[in-house]
């Protein structure tokens, strides 16, 4: 017997449910693009205002409609930036209502009754919301031919993101508070990292970037330690983005003497802290090797010429690092307890606060990195400071389809990224 209508629709969200929980079961993106095309046949999508169709329905069918369609644009979404590819239906295309805030016992075949509204309905609506804020944010900069917003657009989509958490209610179920911050998180990682619309973001873009990508790095460290993390595949994916987005921050800035992060120990501890979580959710989840493996390359690397061009010395401890457990903002500052250690460089001036801004002299050359004698092709670009070409390439990583990677393709990336051991970097 075929199964046709929403019926159809349901069997195909609870199967793509299914699959996001055990990969190897299926293909999430078939499925998930097999939900959105069916909600668009059964015009799920649309909702005119004068629609004879709107008024024929009974309140508890039209709302099932909206809820299906929601959902299936919900996952829709959140595979889409995860994997970095288009979504299946342009925001443009969508004018269909939201679900009703009132309990299911309110909503009845002849009418919608008075009552108070649903607390799991307002999570669901709120979840709606910052995939439409995300979505949003996607199509504006990651559309290859859109070109860089004005400042206006940027300080608008931060304050809507900050509007979302302030107006959400009292985290609990699986609209917890960490979920709550750790979408705050993404959403602000995913406006201000490198993108194709804004390839090089000013300073304070970057810092924003940096300091949202350690935050989710401890949300996900915390919800991974308490079996928070449903979905193994989907949590890798966006891990190692944000992962990404730190290294290339931390990069940029040193090429440019930025001030954007306490200390030198402040980044090893952040990176650490991704790489806590990459390592066990590999082991576990099939076919994301390749991301753990470019992450650990790509930060060892960095870590390495970092370390290379810096001398050490001691100060007093800065104030201590404040690391909530619901991943909320923090500024990183010094290790509890004694003095800690300080970077002092040439290089690194205004980069780590408490960097000696008098010259030193230059270590010898790490044998180990090929990047120490390779210096960008600076050009001065107005309101940005000086830049160039990135010669680690994390672009490949930020601006590509990661999905679309097989395992001869993640050796490629990685070798672009890092360059050869001759010093050539093939992708600049």
């Amino acid at each position: 017997m075929s199964v046709t209508g929403t019926r159809r629709l349901q069997i195909l969200l609870i199967n793509l449910l299914y699959v996001l929980y055990n990969p190897g079961a299926g293909s999430v993106w078939d499925l998930s693009g097999a939900a959105v095309r069916t909600a668009v046949d059964l015009g799920l999508h649309h909702e005119p205002m004068h629609s004879p169709q709107l008024h024929d329905r009974d309140p508890l069918e039209q709302d099932m409609r909206r809820r299906l369609f929601w959902t299936a644009y919900c996952i829709d979404r959140n595979l889409s930036i995860a994997l970095g590819r288009p979504p299946c239906l342009p925001d443009d295309w969508i004018n269909a209502r939201l679900p009703l805030l009132c309990d299911d016992e309110l909503i009845t075949h002849e009418t919608v009754l008075p009552g108070d509204p649903s607390t799991t309905k307002a999570q669901g609506l709120h979840h709606i919301q910052i995939r439409m804020l995300q979505s949003e944010i996607y199509h504006r900069l990651h559309n290859p031919r859109g070109g860089v917003p004005p400042p206006e657009w940027f300080d608008s989509i931060d304050s809507r993101i900050q509007l979302w958490r302030t107006l959400a209610s009292d985290g609990y179920g699986w609209c917890s508070t960490q979920w709550q911050n750790l979408n705050v998180q993404m959403a602000t990682i995913l406006l201000y990292r490198p993108s194709p619309a804004n390839p090089n973001p000013e300073r304070a873009h970057l810092q924003k970037a940096i300091v949202a990508a350690g935050a989710a790095m401890r949300v996900y460290k915390d919800m991974y330690r308490s079996g928070k993390i449903n979905f193994n595949w989907l949590a890798m994916y966006n891990v190692f983005t944000v992962g990404v987005t730190y290294l290339n921050a931390l990069w940029q800035a040193h090429r440019r003497g930025w001030s954007i992060v306490p200390s030198y120990v402040d980044a090893l501890l952040d990176v650490q802290v991704c790489t806590s979580v990459m390592e066990p959710l590999a082991a576990i989840t099939p076919g994301t090797t390749g991301l753990r493996d470019a992450f650990e390359t790509v930060s060892e690397r960095i870590i390495r010429h970092l370390t290379s061009r810096a001398s050490w010395a001691s100060r007093p401890a800065s104030p201590s690092r404040e690391q909530g457990q619901d991943g909320g903002s923090h500024h990183p500052g010094a290790m509890h307890g004694g003095e800690e250690p300080v970077l002092n460089t040439n290089n690194y001036d205004g980069f780590f606060p408490g960097a000696r801004t008098e010259p030193v002299s230059d270590p010898a050359p790490d044998p180990d990195s090929a990047l120490l004698n390779l210096e960008p092709n600076y050009s001065e670009m107005p309101g940005n400071g000086m830049i160039g070409i990135n010669p680690l390439n994390l672009d490949e990583f930020l601006f590509n389809p990661l999905a679309e990677f097989n395992a001869d393709d993640w050796d490629k990336v990685i070798d672009a990224a890092v360059g050869a051991s001759q010093g050539s970097f093939p992708f600049t």
